[in-house]
């Protein structure tokens, strides 16, 4: 939260008030804003790291935008080869 104030710093309540309409959010209506962000791009390319997040948002444009939505993942000698394993298999699944 310490974070997100400092970012908020000197916008004049405009980011707080934007995180209180966040919050008072429900999931599905999150989903449908991230669903509608995605279409009016039109096309996405997501850095795909294999976690949750990323995971999500690349499976969510490809949802919205099929083909026109592209994951990519880095592969070096930091990236365990378990977790590029298991992020690839995720990224390929029907």
């Amino acid at each position: 939260m310490a974070g997100l104030r400092q970012e908020c710093a000197g916008m004049e309540g405009e980011c707080w008030e934007y995180h209180d309409q966040w919050e008072a959010m429900t999931l599905t209506d999150k989903q449908h804003g991230l669903e509608a962000r995605l279409a009016e791009l039109g096309s996405v390319l997501t850095a795909y790291s294999g976690g949750i997040d990323s995971a999500y948002l690349a499976w969510s444009a490809h949802q919205v935008l099929g083909e026109r939505a592209l994951a990519v993942i880095a592969d070096s000698a930091s990236l365990a080869r378990s977790q590029y394993r298991d992020a690839v298999a995720f990224a390929t699944c029907p």
